[in-house]
């Protein structure tokens, strides 16, 4: 559980300084981006080294994937106040069903 805390941690601050404008600009935005994204994906291959079972790095890949695009497309709505057009609510639906059916029915990539 505190791999995914830690994980949205950093993803969360990804996503804020991605819409805050001023810091975008910045020469620390793309070192705290990348700092960010390299100790969250670190998160995720400490948690699929602590699970010993096939099934259960499946299951936790799946919250894993949720948490993200969750966080990717609630804090550009809740902070932000975004407002997607029909292309990227389409596009979201098919994000979700895409994870659900690579994760859930085990399709090869």
């Amino acid at each position: 559980m505190q791999y995914y805390i830690i994980a949205s941690f950093f993803y969360l601050i990804v996503m804020l300084i991605t819409f805050h404008e001023p810091f975008r600009k910045t020469n620390w935005f793309l070192p705290i981006a990348i700092s960010c994204n390299l100790l969250s994906s670190m998160c995720w291959f400490l948690l699929a080294k602590k699970l010993n079972n096939k099934e259960d790095i499946l299951t936790n890949s799946i919250y894993w994937d949720l948490m993200m695009i969750f966080i990717g497309y609630l804090i550009p709505l809740l902070v932000f106040q975004f407002k997607f057009n029909n292309n990227q609510i389409i596009g979201f639906t098919l994000i979700i069903i895409g994870i659900l059916i690579v994760k859930l029915f085990h399709v090869p990539l």
